[in-house]
């Protein structure tokens, strides 16, 4: 959180009001419509400006910073979201073909997020051990995200495992007999400790998978 909160921060907030003495609600509406224009997403913009009244609350409180409530006015258009693109039983049918005729370890990664609804860094960061024959669950125990280093002044990221933010989302999601079926052969001969969408050591990169 505090990596993400920097990022926003050198990004985008302190560029437009690191130099200024006081905040007006114009001034934050301009902010508004200038990153909408950029076509940042109503939703990123809105937690730019969380993370901006909380500073200036903290500004307020510890150094005599004045601050005023803004009330921003957002477009109506920004408020449309584009339809999902969902598959057809045709369209999945041959998907689930090609993935088992033509099997690789990134397509397997496919197949459970269709049939287990997984999330991208959650797929990443599952290892073979993860994978409960016996109980015929896959277990969900750890993510991964690349996030930004807040100890590198060059502002570099780095690569981290690690639990996932709520206790729900740690959770046994049942196999589907097709999953069940293509994983039952290959995890008798797999290295528990790898990476199922590499089968190496090393994991994917949720921003190139």
């Amino acid at each position: 959180t505090m990596s993400a909160y920097l990022l926003l921060y050198r990004n985008h907030i302190g560029k437009y009001f690191g130099k200024l003495e006081s905040i007006s609600e114009d001034v934050v509406q301009q902010f508004v419509f200038k990153k909408l224009d950029e076509g940042l997403s109503k939703k990123t913009i809105g937690d730019m400006l969380i993370l901006l009244k909380m500073l200036c609350k903290f500004g307020s409180k510890k150094c005599g910073y004045t601050y005023e409530q803004w009330e921003i006015r957002w477009p109506t258009n920004c408020d449309k979201t584009t339809k999902s693109k969902i598959l057809s039983p045709s369209e999945h049918k041959a998907l689930m073909a090609d993935i088992k005729n033509n099997f690789t370890f990134r397509k397997l990664g496919i197949l459970l997020a269709l049939q287990g609804g997984f999330r991208i860094g959650e797929l990443c960061a599952m290892t073979w051990e993860d994978i409960d024959m016996d109980e015929k669950v896959i277990h969900v125990r750890k993510t991964i995200q690349r996030i930004y280093n807040i100890g590198d002044i060059k502002g570099k990221t780095e690569l981290i495992i690690d639990e996932p933010k709520t206790k729900n989302s740690k959770r046994d999601v049942p196999m589907a007999r097709d999953t069940y079926n293509i994983l039952k052969p290959l995890v008798k001969i797999m290295n528990p400790d790898y990476f199922i969408l590499t089968n190496e050591p090393k994991p994917t990169e949720p921003r190139t998978y």
